[in-house]
Order: structure tokens, then sequence, then C-alpha cells
């Protein structure tokens, strides 16, 4: 008894202990919130209402550049402006470019794995920021918006709730999608915005610029202001519900309009541009995203990968040397092509006198067949260039099924009556 009265005591103290530990966070935290600077469309206005914000970019952000911003720039050099030495940001030592993405936005010395940690990073695909520090990114001036940009990057000092969303909604904004941390990319109304910036709980608001909308493919000669292959295409994705104003201003800026699709995120379209002036697109309030065009091309070798049969698809091996030697696969699809190099020798017809099984008009069958069973002997490797045969793919990637030693047993199926032949063999 005595014992259980000790433990108690004990337990009753760390208890407590851990309640104040808490409650001083809290304050700590809550006062840290309490002092985030107001957000202002014109930093004039503070200015003029004795406010104690300073009108530069380190601690209040205007959301439009006036024209006495614009014409005090410095003249850009013939490099489309990207100054890679000489300007704060770059030379600063809390601030060194990253030699794997050196036109990525840094504009701290925190390195990614603390930033992703980090209740005060806004992580973009072409910029890592620290929010707790200045904000004065080293943006060339024609990829710097030149006035209303139609999306912010709303942070907030919490995590997000559903009443985080709904408060962009009211405040006349409407939530594109979530960016880490904590963030959401909103489009709205310079006015509107303006008013979230002085509510509880905002921490920080950038405008999307048109430098963010860039993807890594496309960023070195955006930055550099050098024109597109004179048969480039790429691909854009606007705003939700501007598909036909996206459009028009495309077709105003000189772009041909190849495909039209959608995207979770808004319409899609791929265009051959003005390859000369391409970069003007970014500044259409109307675009959201920009990145090279890759066609589609049906490719297998990241098959074994996924399913653990392979580490990566370099390996020559399989999981456990298993190559399905001695086992039959049963492949219902559109028939499967015997002649294909990778395959020859190992497709069965189920009935000798019927080859429509062993032909494949479609080419699915065939894919598939290849994902399960291909020798990988003819692998396409690198191109002239050295580049892969497929877009993401590894330029020695190995496009050998997953059991490359299997014999294949099609079954040749039409949608709207079934199977072409009868399954006899299979079952015997």
């Amino acid at each position: 008894m005595r014992l259980s009265r000790h433990i108690f005591a004990v337990a009753s103290l760390v208890f407590v202990l851990a309640v104040l530990i808490t409650w001083q966070v809290i304050d700590r935290r809550n006062d840290r919130h309490r002092s985030v600077p107001a957000i202002s469309l014109n930093s004039s206005q503070n200015d003029a209402q004795g406010q104690d914000h300073t009108p530069d970019r380190s601690s209040a952000f205007d959301l439009t550049s006036t024209d006495a911003e614009l014409s005090s720039r410095d003249e850009q050099p013939e490099n489309g402006g990207f100054q890679e030495s000489a300007s704060p940001a770059r030379d600063s030592a809390q601030s060194p470019a990253d030699s794997r993405h050196p036109y990525r936005l840094l504009n701290s010395g925190k390195p990614l794995s603390q930033l992703i940690r980090s209740e005060q990073a806004i992580l973009l695909e072409n910029a890592s920021l620290d929010t707790s520090e200045p904000l004065d990114l080293d943006i060339p001036d024609h990829l710097r918006s030149q006035g209303p940009v139609g999306a912010y990057v709303v942070q907030f000092d919490h995590r997000l709730t559903q009443a985080d969303y709904v408060r962009m909604e009211v405040n006349g904004g409407r939530v594109v999608s979530y960016i880490p941390n904590n963030a959401l990319l909103v489009e709205g109304q310079a006015q509107n915005i303006e008013s979230l910036g002085h509510q509880a709980g905002i921490q920080t608001i950038i405008p999307w610029e048109p430098y963010f909308k860039f993807k890594e493919t496309l960023l070195e000669k955006a930055v550099k202001n050098l024109p597109l292959e004179q048969d480039q295409w790429i691909s854009v994705v606007g705003f939700p519900g501007t598909s036909d104003t996206l459009r028009a201003e495309i077709e105003s800026l000189g772009g041909r309009i190849m495909v039209e699709e959608t995207t979770p995120f808004g319409p899609a379209v791929v265009i051959q541009p003005d390859f000369q002036d391409w970069v003007k697109i970014a500044h259409s309030s109307q675009v959201m995203i920009i990145e090279t065009f890759h066609p589609r091309k049906l490719a297998n070798d990241l098959a074994r990968t996924r399913l653990g049969i392979a580490p990566d698809s370099l390996s020559s091996t399989n999981y456990l040397e298993l190559s399905g030697k001695g086992i039959v696969v049963n492949v219902n699809d559109t028939g499967v092509d015997a002649t294909h190099p990778d395959l020859q020798g190992r497709v069965q017809p189920g009935d000798p006198s019927d080859p429509s099984s062993i032909r494949d008009f479609d080419g699915h069958g065939t894919h598939v067949a290849g994902s399960i069973a291909s020798s990988g002997l003819s692998s396409p490797g690198p191109d002239e260039d050295g580049e892969p045969a497929a877009y993401g793919s590894d330029p020695e990637a190995d496009f050998r099924g997953m059991a490359p030693e299997a014999s294949i047993y099609p079954l040749p199926i039409f949608l709207n009556v079934g199977p072409v032949q009868s399954d006899t063999y299979l079952i015997e």
C-alpha cells in the first residue's frame, strides 16, 4: 500500500510538470503569432496610417508592384535578368545556391530536410522558402508579376482545418490546392487577399509569381529568357473554370493549341507557342503551371520494381532468382503477338489451327504479356543523345517482365461477345 502511494505521488508530480511545460510552450507560441505583421497591398498605406511596418519585403508583403518599383529596378543583363552571382540572395552566406537545382529560389541556409519539418516553410518545385526570414527573392523582372496576379499562396500559422478552407471562400477566395507546409494556393482579387492578411491565424501571403509557374525542365530557359526549339510543344494548366478564357488568351499570345485535356486542378492545353517570346504566357492570370510536353509512351520498366520483384529497373535478377520457368500464364486480352522478339517461342496458341490468339491488332494484349513474361532482350536503351527511351525512365532500364521465362497462353476476348476461343486446353 505504501509503495502504491509513492507511485501515485510521482505520477501526479510528472503530470503537473507536463501541464506547466505545455502551458509555457502554448503561451510563447501565441506571443509569436500575435507579433506577425499585417500584410497590405501597398506598403505606402502603412506609412500613411502610421503603423509600425517597414515597407520593404522583409516584413510586409506588397501583393502588387507599383509603377515606381518597376521603374526603379536595375536594367537587366543580356541573359534575361538573372544575375547568378551578383544578387544579395545568391551571395549571402545564409542563402547558398543548390548545386543540383541552381534556379530554385532560396532565402535561408536551412537544408531541405529541416524545412520539410518547419511550419514556417513554403515548399514549391522551384522555391524552398523560410517565411520566418526576409522574402527578398531573386526573381528577374521578366518573371516577376507586373500587376495583380490573380492567385496567392496563403500560409497559416497552424495545421489546416476545414474552417480555414471555408474562411477562404467567405473572403472571396477560391482554394485551388494545398501547398506544403500549412498553405493554400488561393485564387482571389487583391483587395480580398488584403483582408485575409489582417486576420488572426494568417502567417504569410505571397503572390503566385510567373516564376513559380515553370516546372524545372523549363526553368533555366525561362530565367535566361531563351527561345524554345521551333518544334517544341509545352503543356499549360489553367486555373479551375478558365477553359474558354485560357484558350483565347493563349491564342492571343501567339500560341497554337494542339490538344485540350482536363486535370483535377483545372483545364490543360498542349500548345505550340511563339518559340521566341513564349515566357510571356506565364504573365497570364489564367495560367497556373507551365511544363515541357512529353508524349505518352507505353513502358513496363517499373512493373517489377512496384511489385517488389526487383529492387530497381536496372537489376538483372529477380527476387529469389525466380524466373517463371515451366509456368504457363493465361492472358485474356486482345491476343498476343507471338512474333515479338521478347516473347518469341513462349506463346502457346490454344488451337494450332486458329492463329487468331497469337495475333494482336490492338497491341494491348502484347503489352500485358510483356509486363508478365518479356525477356527484356529488346529493352530500348538510351537514344542517340543518351536520353531514356521514355521520359522518366532510366537510359539503361531493363524492360523484362516479372517472369521472363514463363510461357503465355493467350485467349482473345471481344468485349461484346466474350472469348473468341475455348479455354479447353487451359482446363486440361
